[in-house]
């Protein structure tokens, strides 16, 4: 994964955590945390040089981090030419890769509970089987906006009822399959979703479409409506996953790259 860091002025810190944009000869990104660095010409008063290499901030990082964590190499962040914002990892994600783990049987294996929605006793090969069903239908290029949660508050509502709200998502693929993994009467299967971008919650809505149509408690003519409709599927028969069960595989970013490699 790429994760970008900057430093600022410790006015420009206390700025933001007012919620403050005292610079306004300073660009920014709509919708990303301010200040963001922007080129060769953003202002001193927010920004300050690190004073290092990156191999040795890839070092000290390194050695602050916990265990759950560790960087193999950093670089400058690359240039951007033509392009209306600076690079930003969020913004030039091409793809991205989520993976779900599900497990059915009796009993949930517990040295697996932190990492894997148990949904109980199943026929294993009825309950795949659907579950591939209903993803051939969500592959795609769609409006997902019934497959994201309801607004929360008048802030979420009043966004997504304006003009610029982007509900459309491209699922290059959704893959789903048994794994190897046994455990008495338990087996686990693995949901495998990459798109272009996602809608918040939007892949733990799949996976409990997913699991809802497994279980025959949806059909898949209403995904298909819920699709051009865009009215959600009712929140007692289709349930939002876990978020214990999700993981991010893997980032695609655009933008080259020459990373230096950290020795620790």
């Amino acid at each position: 994964m790429i994760a970008q860091a900057y430093a600022i002025t410790p006015a420009a810190l206390e700025a933001t955590r007012m919620g403050l944009c005292p610079y306004p000869s300073q660009p920014s990104i709509p919708g990303k945390r301010y200040p963001h660095p922007w080129n060769s010409t953003d202002s001193t008063e927010c920004f300050v040089p690190i004073a290092a290499t990156a191999s040795k901030i890839g070092f000290a990082l390194n050695r602050m981090s916990g265990d759950d964590l560790r960087i193999f190499a950093v670089a400058p962040s690359p240039t951007r030419t033509g392009d209306d914002v600076p690079f930003h990892p969020t913004l030039h994600a091409r793809l991205k890769k989520y993976q779900y783990t599900i497990s059915t049987g009796t009993i949930a294996d517990p040295i697996r509970r932190k990492r894997v929605w148990h949904v109980g006793k199943v026929d294993d090969d009825l309950f795949l089987s659907r579950m591939q069903d209903a993803a051939r239908l969500l592959q795609g290029s769609h409006d997902f906006t019934a497959f994201s949660p309801t607004p929360k508050g008048p802030q979420d509502r009043k966004r997504r009822k304006e003009s610029d709200f982007n509900g459309a998502c491209d699922l290059a693929s959704i893959q789903i399959a048994r794994t190897d993994y046994r455990w008495r009467d338990t087996s686990e299967i693995t949901i495998t979703i990459t798109g272009n971008r996602f809608l918040y919650k939007m892949v733990r809505m799949l996976v409990g479409t997913s699991v809802a149509a497994g279980i025959g408690a949806i059909t898949p003519f209403q995904i298909q409506s819920a699709l051009v409709s865009g009215e959600r599927l009712p929140t007692h028969i289709v349930e939002c996953a876990p978020p214990h069960g999700l993981v991010l595989l893997h980032v695609d970013v655009d933008g080259e790259t020459e990373w230096e490699p950290v020795n620790s």
